[in-house]
């Protein structure tokens, strides 16, 4: 059922017979709606350039405004099916039913417009679906202006999944994998496999208004790249009071480590507000790409990590007067990694019970409670008892529940807002 505030759009409203468009993109989006309206898909079958027509009739028709002088657009379902092969087995995939259902759009010299003349509505021998209707590959297709902004997304090598997601969000269409193959051999076809990161980056920032840090090394190589895009600058302005920073790997063919850099907005949600490329996870690599943020240095009263002390130590470097705080999802996994490692003869009943206290010195809510279950841990497994005097007793504040109760965390435990 429609949202009050979202009316039904009738087919009609939107192409009719007779109707005048001012031009070839008015006439384009109406379709679009239109096709959004009905869930069908429709194509050319014949047409006739503004561009041809002035040559040979001696016009002189704006070819921008007016690229096609005449056009039948036919359903995709248009035609008789064709076998394949000489055998009696027809194509199951194969689009054409016997569908009657088309129109044409002509220019109208008497007015300077196209006019819709000739619309037959009925499809025949199938019945269009608005659910189905943006699964047709014609309706999937990507136009001239989008594909070139999908080539931005592509000259950072992301993988299928980001990839789709970023598609899908940005146009609106249901891209599918089986698209990617095509549009990667458009894009390898018009930038070669070695893109030139110069003009790329000179791009985000002078088409795109895009923030954008790197650094090129010895050897020529991209040692790291950080960008933001207006609208994460936007987005860190409103909500600066804690970032959360977390690595992914195997996101580019260059297989180099992924930085993600989130905000929480008002409403309990995670927003990027920045990304960035590492040759190397070093301490001197994340401080040179945390740098890009150091204007909201006075205004990020956290920031939440994994155990990494590569970012811990840069963080400290670059925002001296934040908390650091680590991440209890990574702390607890980490635990019981080295519980495995250490436990291996136990029962499996047993480790469960080490990693329940484990958990509990986390999520202890006041110092008592904290030393009573170090202590039963000491008592019980004296081997990871050692392991945490040696490596987080000295760094509580950073991982245990009672000691951060008073700084600025928004509510959030964990990286992944």
């Amino acid at each position: 059922m429609a949202c009050p505030s979202d009316p039904v759009v009738q087919p009609q409203e939107v192409l009719h017979e007779g109707q005048l468009f001012e031009s070839w993109p008015h006439f384009e989006s109406a379709l679009k709606m239109y096709k959004e309206a009905t869930g069908t898909a429709w194509r050319v079958q014949s047409s006739n350039t503004t561009e041809n027509v002035n040559k040979n009739k001696k016009l002189s028709l704006d070819v921008h405004k007016y690229p096609y002088y005449y056009a039948k657009f036919v359903c995709v379902h248009f035609g008789e099916r064709k076998p394949k092969g000489t055998g009696e087995r027809e194509r199951p995939m194969a689009l054409p039913c016997s569908c009657s259902a088309s129109f044409t759009i002509s220019y109208y010299s008497k007015k300077e417009c196209y006019q819709l003349k000739k619309l037959n509505s009925i499809h025949e021998w199938h019945q269009p679906d608005v659910l189905l209707g943006p699964f047709y590959a014609i309706n999937r297709r990507l136009d001239k202006d989008e594909q070139d902004e999908a080539f931005n997304f592509l000259a950072v090598q992301p993988n299928n999944g980001l990839l789709l997601d970023a598609l899908r969000t940005s146009f609106g269409k249901n891209v599918q994998r089986r698209d990617l193959s095509n549009l990667r051999q458009k894009f390898k076809a018009t930038n070669g496999d070695n893109n030139d990161l110069i003009s790329v980056i000179k791009e985000l920032q002078d088409v795109h208004g895009c923030s954008v840090e790197y650094a090129i090394g010895k050897e020529n190589e991209l040692e790291y790249l950080v960008f933001q895009t207006k609208y994460m600058r936007s987005i860190l302005q409103l909500y600066p009071e804690i970032l959360f920073i977390d690595s992914t790997y195997a996101t580019n063919k260059l297989e180099m480590p992924l930085l993600q850099i989130m905000v929480k907005d008002c409403n309990g949600m995670g927003r990027p507000v920045g990304f960035a490329f590492l040759k190397r996870e070093t301490q001197q690599h994340i401080s040179s790409v945390l740098s890009i943020f150091r204007e909201y240095q006075d205004q990020i009263k956290t920031v939440m990590v994994d155990k990494s002390w590569e970012e811990i130590d840069a963080i400290r470097e670059v925002f001296p007067e934040s908390a650091v705080l680590l991440c209890y999802f990574h702390a607890i996994v980490t635990f019981m990694e080295k519980i495995k490692e250490l436990f291996r003869d136990r029962s499996e009943d047993e480790k469960e019970r080490i990693n329940t206290m484990a958990k509990s010195l986390v999520y202890s809510s006041s110092q008592e409670a904290f030393s009573e279950c170090l202590t039963q841990l000491q008592e019980e497994a004296p081997e990871l008892g050692d392991y945490i005097a040696a490596n987080w007793l000295d760094i509580k504040p950073m991982w245990v529940k009672f000691f951060r109760h008073d700084l600025c965390t928004l509510g959030k435990t964990i990286i992944n807002c």
